[in-house]
C-alpha cells in the first residue's frame, strides 16, 4: 500500500508557466519514492452470465487479459452476486432459486431460467489461472436475510470457501461480501449500514473459521468527502472494522450525463456521481479529485487506528444513452480515472464490466458484438508497465496536461506518462526534466485517434531528442493523446 503522504509534500497543483505557447514543461522527481504502485490495477467485473463458454472457447479473450496483465478478476460479478448460489450455477442472472413465495408475478424455477453456457466457479478459477490473474469470489449475503435463511446463507458461505480453499487447493485469498446493500430500488435486500455491519460480524466469523487467511472486502457509499456519506463508513468500521480487511467504492463519473465536453473542462477529473441528498447542483455529488479522495480516505483510516486498504470494485464513466462518448474518447476519459488511481494509491480497480451481452455501450472493455476490445485495451496495455513498480511524483506546466510517473523496482526505468485532453487538433511539444535519474535512451509512444469519434485508437511511436543544453528530453504530443516515455539508465 502507498504511504499516505501529506497533499503538500505531492507538489500539487501545476508548476509555474513559464513556458511558451504550444508547449508544456514535465518535471518528474524521480529520486523521490512515494510508495509502491499496485498490480491490481487492471482487473475486470467477470460477471457469470455474460462470459459465456462459446465467448472463451478460442482462447483470444484469455489472451487479451494476459496482454495487458489483468491483475485480479471479481465473479460472479456485481449485484448478481446477491442472486447467485455457487450449488446452482446455471440459473440466469438475477434469478434467485431461493424464492419461496408462490404468490410470486416471478417464477425462478422453470427450465427457461437455466442456461448451462454461464461460467461456473471451476471455470473461472481454471480461466484465473490460464490468465495469470488473482481470482476474487463473492459472497452471498442478501438472499438469506429477504427469505429468512440467515443460517442457510452462512452455512453456504462457508461450504464455498472450504470448497475452493481447503477440499481444493485454489487458495482463493480475496472474498467480497455482497454489493451495494445500500442500494434501496437497486438490491436484491437493501439494508442500513447498522444492519451491513452486523451481517459482516456474523458472516467474517463464519469464513474466517473455515481459512482465517482470506481477506474480506466490504462495499459501502461512494461519496467519501460527503459527510453524511462519510459518517456511515465511519460507522461501519467502529462497528466492525476489525473484521474486514478491505473498503469498497464504485465510482461511475458523472453517470447520466457524461459527455466529452464536460471532461475536457475539467482539469484535473473529479469525482461525480449522482446524489440525491447531496449538495451539489442537479442532485450531484461534486467531491475532490479519485486521487485525493483516495489519500484523505488512508489518512483518516489511520487516524482511526485501522490499515484497511480502498478499493474500487466497479468503475468506468457513466452512461449517457442520448449522445455517448465515442469508444476513443471513453478510452483517454477512463485513462485519465486509472492514472488517478495510480497516482492516489489504490489497492484494487476491476473495471465494470468486462462484457454484457445485448449492451452495445463504448465504455464497455469488451464489444459484445465481435468479441473484440475496444480501445481501452491499449491504455490498459501502456500503464501495465507501472503496475507493481514505485510512483514518483511529477507536474505539468499547463492544465490540460497530467503526469503520472514510476520508477522500476531495480531502479534502471522510469516511465513518465502525459494525457493531453484536448478537443482541437492541436499538437503541442511536451519537455521533460527529470531529477535524480540520469538516462541512456529514451522511447515515446503514444495513444491517439485520427479523429475522435473514432471506433479504435491506434499506437505509434515519436521521435524524441534530448537538448543537451538543457538537459531536457522533447518530444511532440497529439492532440487528444496519451503518451508514455521510457527512460532507461545504463545497465
Amino acid at each position: 500500500m502507498l504511504c499516505i503522504i501529506p497533499l503538500s509534500a505531492l507538489g500539487a497543483g501545476k508548476l509555474k508557466d513559464t513556458t511558451q505557447a504550444g508547449e508544456v514543461r514535465v518535471t518528474v522527481e524521480a529520486n523521490r519514492i512515494l510508495g509502491q504502485i499496485s498490480k491490481y490495477l487492471t482487473g475486470f467485473n467477470i460477471v457469470y452470465s455474460e462470459t459465456t463458454d462459446d465467448l472463451r472457447s478460442s482462447g483470444e479473450i484469455a489472451a487479451y487479459l494476459r496482454n495487458m496483465d489483468a491483475g485480479i478478476l471479481r465473479f460472479p460479478g456485481g449485484e448478481v452476486i446477491d442472486y447467485y448460489h455457487y450449488s446452482s450455477p446455471n440459473y440466469r442472472r438475477y434469478k434467485d432459486i431461493w424464492q419461496t413465495d408462490p404468490n410470486s408475478k416471478k417464477d425462478y424455477t422453470t427450465a427457461a431460467d437455466l442456461d448451462s453456457n454461464v461460467m461456473d466457479v471451476n471455470e473461472f478459477l481454471a480461466w484465473c489461472g490460464r490468465i495469470g490473474a488473482e481470482p476474487m469470489l463473492g459472497i452471498n449475503i442478501e438472499s438469506g436475510l429477504l427469505f429468512g435463511r440467515i443460517n442457510d446463507s452462512l452455512k453456504e458461505a462457508a461450504d464455498i470457501v472450504k470448497y475452493c480453499n481447503v477440499t481444493n487447493d485454489y487458495n482463493v485469498k480475496y472474498w467480497y461480501l455482497s454489493n451495494e446493500t445500500y442500494g434501496v430500488n437497486s438490491s436484491h435486500y437493501s439494508m442500513t449500514v447498522k444492519e451491513y455491519a452486523e451481517q459482516i460480524r456474523t458472516f467474517s466469523q463464519a469464513i474466517w473459521a473455515v481459512d482465517p487467511n482470506i481477506k474480506l472486502i466490504v462495499n459501502w457509499e461512494n461519496k467519501l468527502s460527503e459527510p453524511n456519506y462519510w459518517a456511515q463508513w465511519e460507522y461501519l468500521i467502529e462497528q466492525a472494522g476489525a473484521y474486514f480487511d478491505i473498503a469498497d467504492v464504485h465510482w461511475y463519473w458523472d453517470n447520466g450525463r457524461t459527455n466529452w465536453d464536460n471532461w475536457l473542462a475539467e482539469n484535473p477529473m473529479k469525482s461525480r456521481l449522482w446524489c440525491k441528498d447531496c449538495n451539489g447542483p442537479d442532485n450531484r455529488y461534486l467531491g475532490p479529485t479519485y486521487a485525493e479522495e483516495i489519500r484523505r480516505f488512508h489518512k483518516k483510516i489511520e487516524e482511526m487506528g485501522h490499515d484497511i486498504r480502498l478499493v474500487s470494485l466497479e468503475w468506468n464513466i457513466g452512461r449517457n444513452f442520448k449522445a455517448p462518448p465515442s469508444p476513443f474518447q471513453c478510452a483517454l476519459m477512463q485513462s485519465e480515472m486509472l492514472g488517478q488511481f495510480i497516482e492516489g494509491g489504490l489497492h484494487m480497480a476491476t473495471m465494470w464490466p468486462f462484457i454484457w451481452q445485448g449492451r452495445q455501450e463504448n465504455r464497455f472493455f469488451l464489444n459484445d458484438q465481435t468479441y473484440k476490445p475496444r480501445p481501452t485495451y491499449e491504455v490498459f496495455r501502456m500503464y501495465k508497465n507501472v503496475l507493481g513498480q514505485q510512483l514518483v511524483p511529477s507536474q505539468t506546466s499547463i492544465a490540460n496536461v497530467h503526469s503520472v510517473s514510476g520508477l522500476s523496482l531495480d531502479g534502471k526505468t522510469l516511465w513518465v506518462y502525459l494525457l493531453h485532453k484536448s478537443g482541437q487538433d492541436q499538437t503541442i511539444t511536451a519537455k521533460v526534466d527529470v531529477d535524480g535519474f540520469v538516462p541512456v535512451r529514451a522511447e515515446a509512444i503514444t495513444f491517439t485517434a485520427p479523429k475522435l469519434s473514432a471506433e479504435q485508437g491506434y499506437i505509434r511511436k515519436l521521435t524524441i531528442g534530448l537538448d543537451r543544453k538543457s538537459g531536457q528530453w522533447q518530444t511532440s504530443l497529439p492532440a487528444h493523446s496519451l503518451t508514455m516515455f521510457t527512460f532507461h539508465k545504463a545497465q
